[in-house]
């Protein structure tokens, strides 16, 4: 078939035309999550999983979560470094409340895996929790018992603080992070466990540092004393985001 010049214009517009109609569908999506002022994600429905989370994983070849029996589940390998991680896709979150309900398993002794929900901006500008069995130095700081793994609550930087609590394996918890106008407006931080506070931190910034939510499992060297043997799992029951609004 020959092309005319009038086929090579009408393809032009037409490609014009799609791309323009993709970057308005892209733009009212970001739109969207920039407007989003509460959430409630109960890991149930595949579409709006897809549509509200993304992957963040790190150090892994293949998927290494998904949706089962309303909840997500996510995994490692036995002697990786493998970092599961699934991202909220809303980029801008300051002052409000994020809540996780997560399974905490049966962890073997002092290796390297840890469960993590978490507000992370860059190094510096971090809000953690993580739970995992912790090296042998925690453990003994913290009198923890054969059935108890560690929840460290943690700031990274700015200024750096943490405190450590006591959970129980094979059991159900809940995990709040509430951002509110401290000293400055810059954020004061409290971490909740099961409704209550376990620490609280002013921090050295505030909202012109925004946050994205994540949830992981992750095979990482400081929060025990030696690679996994097993492979480890949990899951993630919901997760629930409030605005402050002013």
């Amino acid at each position: 078939m020959k092309f005319t010049k009038n086929h090579y214009i009408a393809s032009f517009l037409t490609t014009i035309l799609l791309s323009s109609c993709l970057n308005t569908e892209l733009m009212k999506e970001k739109s969207f999550f920039k407007d989003l002022s509460a959430y409630v994600e109960d890991f149930e429905n595949e579409e709006n999983f897809k549509r509200y989370w993304s992957d963040d994983s790190q150090n892994t070849k293949e998927i290494k979560y998904k949706l089962e029996n309303n909840h997500i589940k996510l995994t490692t390998a036995k002697g990786t470094k493998e970092r599961a991680k699934i991202k909220f896709n809303k980029t801008n979150l300051t002052f409000g409340t994020y809540e996780w309900r997560v399974y905490v398993p049966k962890m073997r002794l002092s290796e390297n895996c840890s469960i993590g929900a978490f507000l992370y901006r860059d190094d510096k500008h971090e809000l953690d929790f993580e739970i995992g069995s912790g090296n042998s130095k925690d453990r003994k700081e913290v009198a923890a018992k054969r059935n108890e793994l560690l929840l460290f609550c943690t700031s990274q930087q700015s200024p750096y603080g943490s405190t450590i609590a006591k959970i129980k394996e094979e059991n159900w918890c809940n995990l709040k992070l509430e951002l509110s106008a401290g000293l400055k407006n810059y954020y004061l931080a409290e971490w909740y466990l099961n409704g209550d506070k376990v620490f609280e931190l002013q921090l050295d910034y505030g909202r012109r540092f925004k946050f994205e939510a994540l949830c992981s499992l992750e095979n990482i060297h400081f929060i025990g004393d030696k690679p996994t043997s097993v492979e480890n799992y949990t899951y993630f029951d919901s997760f629930k985001y409030k605005a402050f609004l002013k």
